[in-house]
């Protein structure tokens, strides 16, 4: 992305809701009507989602293209402003200027969307539950490119890719994932984007988080490129990688075989408040823009790191909301 932006609140409901408060002796601004007449959404989630069920989420990530924005989740139909639904799963695009659902866009997706990305040509890359664990759509029509089929499989029950990063000719994938086209993956692998082969020349490995008395696991949920230093930023719910139990919820990998940098340090940086030994400190989601990283997650801390040094310049810590009677606190997406 060009520029850096925080995407807070609009992922989190099914239909979007604004409170606004004037005072008495004010005008309202012209500009701004709250009637709802115009409004279209997404609506009904998909009760058979295995990976992310107890999180209430319907959309989980953003595009935009052309015009378009982009919208991929866990729901089934989209909701005119009339109140009635049109059957369009897991993925589905409206005009940016509008918000009106653009109807000519109608690919046929079998599973969650966790995650898109487009490439230079004018493919979407959605990465999910769905079969393949990784699809390509047209951007303009949404027909399902046929010849692509990473062929991404769990050894448990279906795979789920949380994570896209097209960079050029090959994107970064990662999620909770064993296997794909006969190679041993754990959570992470990069492929082509015109075919969806895996390279085997980055082959990074998740390791199980055994220290966390409460719920350990295993799964990649953000990844950012930093072209400009040659890193892979990665977050998620992991105990390490490759074997190094320093490099846990947060590493630093190198684009070249997927090793952890040695230029710095590996992990959370020190300072942070930690739950560790009490509950978790996973990671949900990193991104990196010029000289800052950012990333957040379960520990109810969002942290923006120094690029140079992933060294800790600022950290917030936030709870759950006002009358939320679920666990709450996390930072979901940045």
């Amino acid at each position: 992305m060009a520029s850096f932006r925080l995407l807070l609140s609009l992922l989190l409901a099914a239909t979007v809701c604004a409170v606004v408060s004037t005072p008495a002796d004010a005008a309202p601004d012209p500009g701004w009507s709250p009637t709802t007449d115009a409004i279209w959404d997404v609506t009904n989630a998909d009760p058979g989602v295995r990976h992310t069920g107890p999180i209430r989420s319907l959309v989980w990530d953003l595009e935009e293209h052309n015009g378009r924005m982009y919208v991929a989740g866990r729901f089934l139909d989209v909701k005119a402003p009339d109140g009635t639904t049109r059957d369009q799963s897991y993925l589905a695009a409206f005009d940016l200027d509008t918000g009106v659902w653009i109807d000519s866009f109608r690919p046929v997706v079998d599973g969650t969307v966790y995650a898109i990305d487009i490439t230079d040509d004018g493919r979407i890359l959605a990465g999910g539950e769905l079969t393949g664990g990784v699809a390509a759509y047209d951007v303009v029509t949404g027909a399902r490119d046929a010849t692509f089929d990473p062929g991404v499989t769990n050894s448990w029950g279906p795979p789920a890719v949380f994570d896209v990063e097209i960079i050029g000719s090959q994107a970064y994938i990662g999620g909770t994932f064993t296997r794909a086209q006969g190679v041993t993956l754990r959570d992470l692998a990069r492929i082509d984007v015109d075919s969806g082969a895996i390279d085997t020349a980055w082959l990074p490995t998740t390791d199980f988080d055994d220290v966390t008395p409460v719920g350990g696991g295993r799964n990649v949920y953000g990844i950012a490129v930093d072209t400009a230093r040659d890193r892979i930023y990665v977050a998620g719910k992991f105990g390490g990688i490759n074997g190094n139990d320093e490099a846990a919820y947060f590493a630093t990998l190198d684009p070249a075989d997927g090793s952890l940098r040695t230029d710095v340090p590996q992990g959370l940086p020190p300072g942070i408040l930690s739950h560790r030994d009490g509950w978790s400190m996973w990671m949900h989601d990193v991104q990196f823009d010029a000289d800052k990283v950012y990333v957040g997650g379960q520990g109810h801390q969002t942290m923006v790191l120094d690029a140079s040094t992933l060294q800790a310049e600022q950290t917030f810590f936030t709870n759950r909301g006002v009358d939320d009677v679920w666990a709450g606190g996390d930072t979901q997406v940045i």
